[in-house]
């Protein structure tokens, strides 16, 4: 059973136990580490006013998790406890039946609420600008100069290189990625010869920071001492490090823990904030670095023993095809928004190049028949990456969607220039209606839709000198017509 987010965050609850006692509770505003509610028979809470939504479990012993802590959006209610023998055995045979009641209790007002048709896109109530994260991206190998020339457009505040010490190889690495922008290096393994290989090798590169996951960290020389886990923030969140020993945390962020459909995916979008949110409540003002965001996981944190194998005919586990879509664009532009919006430091994204990356190298995709990319391509969400390069060093302003899992809007500025970056999270066309007070009545407006991704994708130079139609807002207002998974994008004329 999945509670909403935006619908339970920090409301009350009525808990009732698998003994049939009852207890006030409160839906974690932030995360929680650990399950906020075991042993549970039923629970209720209010889902409009005067009316109430009681959800009442039987066959198994429930309890419930926050499923932010994988940036799923909700609260999951589940059985079999995981603290009673995991995996569960289940003999052959054996009948397992379970029920999941949902009862209304109240008087349903005459309208119910949601978004009215006429609702736009706005500036959140209140809300200041906020500074645009650092954002770079992970080191796949060496760049041929067309793809260093693309990746030039991206300004990369950093390239990840992860140094596995114990590994040859990781000196060179290190060389080839300090080429390219300063070095986010994530340190594992090595001793303390290793550790002193490392400082002499990272003398000659320019380091932004030390990604140290390992409890003993070393001492690494100048840039700033990072601590956290290469895993996923419910491990950060489970064992959080000291926040006295370090210069900032960092964790890594994918989308498909759970569940791989496009919606889900879309809805794992605000609980990303939500991480860099909770973080600021154990760890204060110290920076927050959101290291690597992916679209897959880049392995199994639980798994025991060696990796699985390849599957012939399929995908490495790592890879998806949508990493080439519009729809990664659009994933990513609200990945930017909600982690920008809740002040992460910095945020590294794929890799500079390959099926993983933000183009294709020139080579091509070693399986292009499931995932065609062609050679030498850049993928949609360069183009997302590359609107916002553009205002490196500037800031954010929040915004708020009548409905944030059909569109997101990343509003961006820096001295004068403002450009608003619209997403359409659907898969339908829609008309997207955006308040003009922040951007002003006239912009220039460019679209990256299914009408010119070819074009974009192979010839993105071209696509990138285009300056945009004049757009003039009506009644306060911007009214666009969106394919779907399409962004807009609006320039202050």
């Amino acid at each position: 059973m999945l509670h909403p987010l935006r619908e339970c965050a920090g409301k009350p609850c009525v808990i009732e136990k698998t003994g049939g006692r009852k207890e006030n509770g409160t839906f974690p505003d932030a995360i929680s580490p650990h399950q906020p509610f075991t042993e549970l028979a039923a629970v209720s809470h209010e889902v409009l006013p005067g009316v109430m939504a009681e959800v009442r479990f039987e066959g198994k012993v429930f309890e419930m998790e926050d499923h932010r802590n994988w940036t799923d959006g909700n609260y999951k209610t589940y059985c079999t406890p995981l603290e009673r023998p995991f995996p569960v055995e289940v003999p052959r045979g054996q009948e397992v039946k379970q029920a999941v009641t949902i009862s209304l209790y109240g008087a349903l007002p005459a309208q119910l609420p949601g978004p009215r048709a006429d609702a736009a896109l706005a500036p959140r109530a209140g809300a200041k600008p906020v500074r645009l994260p650092a954002i770079g991206c992970g080191f796949a190998g060496p760049l041929s100069a067309a793809e260093a020339a693309r990746l030039r457009v991206l300004r990369p505040a950093h390239v990840r290189v992860d140094l596995r010490l114990d590994e040859p190889g990781w000196d060179k690495a290190l060389a080839e990625a300090g080429a390219i922008a300063p070095v986010e290096a994530a340190v594992f393994g090595g001793g303390e010869a290793e550790r002193r290989a490392l400082a002499a090798v990272a003398a000659k590169v320019r380091v932004a920071r030390w990604l140290v996951f390992e409890a003993s960290g070393a001492k690494l020389p100048g840039a700033p001492r990072v601590v956290g886990t290469n895993k996923y923030f419910t491990e950060f969140n489970r064992g959080r490090p000291d926040a006295a020993a370090l210069d900032g945390s960092c964790y890594s962020l994918n989308p498909q823990v759970h569940a791989f459909d496009n919606q889900s995916l879309i809805e794992n979008l605000e609980p990303q904030g939500e991480t860099v949110r909770t973080a600021r409540t154990f760890f204060g003002a110290k920076p927050v670095h959101v290291t690597p965001v992916t679209l897959k996981p880049r392995f199994n944190p639980q798994a025991k023993g060696k990796p699985e194998p390849a599957v012939p005919g399929r995908l490495p586990s790592r890879v998806d095809a949508r990493q080439m879509s519009l729809f990664g664009a659009v994933w990513t532009l609200g990945s930017i928004k909600y982690l920008s919006e809740a002040g992460a430091a910095s945020v590294t994204y794929f890799q500079t190049h390959g099926w993983e990356g933000v183009m294709e190298s020139a080579a091509g995709p070693a399986m292009p028949e499931l995932f065609p990319a062609a050679p030498g391509a850049v993928f949609p969400l360069y183009h997302v990456l590359a609107d916002v390069a553009a205002f490196a060093g500037g800031a954010v302003m929040p915004f708020d969607s009548p409905d944030p899992l059909q569109g997101c809007a990343l509003a961006l500025e820096l001295g004068a220039r403002r450009r608003l970056l619209l997403a359409n999270l659907s898969s339908s066309a829609r008309v997207v209606l955006v308040d003009a007070a922040w951007l002003g009545a006239r912009a220039r407006a460019a679209m990256l839709d299914e009408l010119n991704a070819a074009e974009a994708m192979q010839q993105p130079e071209k696509f990138r000198a285009q300056p945009g139609a004049l757009a003039e807002a009506s009644g306060g207002r911007y009214r666009l017509a969106m394919l779907p998974y399409s962004v807009a994008k609006l320039d202050h004329a």
